[in-house]
């Protein structure tokens, strides 16, 4: 096991340890399949010997649970912050596309590597993925109570994910997209501009929608 670094504690060495197995293994995830991976992969990224990475992490099954959790986590209380600056609806969900747009990357990895975990292993982050499914579900909740959202809240929920998984797409060009997609208008188009003055008096009837394009990568 590494040499405690003086002054930490002994939590304190394996909470440095464990992050930088965690760090090693997101990297590693950008480089190459999961299933191309192994613990000796893992620990020599992280700088740390094979034996040691054995000492908290059974697997690296285990190390995909906790990265998957730890990112859950924090995903969650950033979400939770960002809404609560959010004076509308609309306004919350522009923040939730916003905050995976920034970070994007890493909830691309934690959702791939669900798909190849054991059962075992997917169990146990089951109630981080419907945590995360929950908060989706809730902001376009709140957006369909307006009256002013095209979809139905399960529609738009998929249309959100699918869109959010994809990579090459400018930030700016696919939240435009999944706005117009949804039926709302995005302030910094200058051609919603007449849409959002419409929108704020309710949603019209007999206006037929702008066509959808889709970005292109």
């Amino acid at each position: 096991m590494p040499l405690r670094t003086p002054g930490l504690s002994m939590a304190e060495h394996s909470a440095r340890l464990q992050a930088r197995v965690l760090d090693a293994f997101a990297l590693l995830l950008g480089e190459r399949t999961y299933e191309s991976l192994t613990m000796a992969h893992i620990a020599s990224r992280a700088g740390i010997g094979r034996t040691a990475i054995y000492h908290h992490y059974t697997d690296k099954a285990s190390v995909a649970v906790a990265y998957v959790q730890g990112e859950t986590a924090r995903y969650l209380a950033a979400l939770e912050e960002e809404l609560a600056s959010c004076d509308d609806a609309v306004a919350r969900l522009r923040g939730y596309l916003a905050l995976h747009l920034v970070d994007r990357d890493a909830w691309i990895l934690g959702r791939s590597v669900v798909d190849v975990l054991p059962p075992g292993a997917r169990e146990e982050i089951l109630s981080e993925l419907a945590a995360e499914d929950a908060a989706l579900r809730g902001v376009l909740l709140d957006v369909s109570t307006t009256g002013h959202l095209a979809l139905d809240v399960d529609s738009a929920a998929v249309l959100v994910r699918s869109c959010l998984a994809g990579r090459g797409v400018p930030a700016d060009v696919l939240e435009r997209f999944l706005l117009r997609g949804l039926g709302l208008p995005c302030p910094d188009d200058p051609a919603n501009e007449a849409a959002m003055a419409a929108g704020a008096a309710g949603p019209s009837r007999g206006t037929a929608a702008a066509p959808l394009s889709a970005p292109r990568a």
